[in-house]
């Protein structure tokens, strides 16, 4: 341990002057995550997208991939991420973004474009899907002498 009363070496400055900015930084980027969570909650007709890349880590495998996802997490819509190996055998284990390690949050940060077209896929694709089922259900209460009103 270093005896406080010594003056600091020039080294140790540099290090505390370091460490807040980068407390400051990262904080800040934590922040903005957290803004585009509550954004993305606050959409209507919301819906899961996910997105792949490769593995932020440079000298891994091609096999590795990178994931973020916006999903339903109890009551609340979370984006989060995994990092899973093509080959295995069980699904990987997503965590919430914002308790990500800083080169993760970094590293997702630029497939947030991605995610929301992949969104705008699903929306679309959901839309059909809710569309095709409405007819059945329709077709099969009109069978049965179901009658009602649109919007009740």
């Amino acid at each position: 341990m270093r005896d406080p009363t010594c003056p600091k070496p020039d080294l140790l400055r540099k290090i505390e002057a370091g460490s807040k900015t980068v407390k400051d930084l990262a904080t800040g980027l934590s922040e903005r995550i957290l803004i585009f969570e509550d954004w993305l909650n606050d959409l209507p007709g919301k819906v899961a997208a996910k997105v792949f890349a490769a593995d932020p880590d440079k000298d891994s495998s091609p096999m590795y991939f990178f994931g973020l996802s916006f999903s339903r997490s109890g009551k609340r819509w979370i984006l989060s991420w995994v990092i899973g190996y093509e080959g295995d055998d069980e699904p990987p284990t997503y965590a919430p973004l914002s308790e990500a390690p800083l080169d993760i949050k970094i590293y997702a940060i630029d497939l947030f474009p991605a995610l929301l077209e992949k969104m705008v896929e699903a929306q679309a694709t959901l839309g059909t899907e809710l569309t095709k089922a409405k007819g059945r259900f329709d077709k099969f209460a009109t069978e049965l002498g179901i009658l009602w009103k649109e919007g009740k």
